[in-house]
């Protein structure tokens, strides 16, 4: 899928959605969530990386 395409076939959970699911809200409130990506083709690390369209929403809609 290329990127930001097909979120509506996409089975796999991104690791913000992750750790969203996984805390409790309380530990969630004022957290920073740090990301890190890898370049599949170069397997460098990505710079300025930033959230998934879908991701971002949902991580404005926890509030955080």
């Amino acid at each position: 899928m290329p990127s930001g395409k097909g979120y509506d076939k996409c089975r796999s959970v991104h690791s913000e959605q992750n750790a969203m699911l996984s805390a409790a809200r309380k530990d969630m409130i004022g957290a920073t969530l740090y990301m890190v990506g890898i370049n599949q083709r170069n397997g460098e690390y990505v710079k300025d990386n930033w959230p998934c369209t879908f991701c971002k929403r949902m991580l404005i809609n926890s509030r955080n």
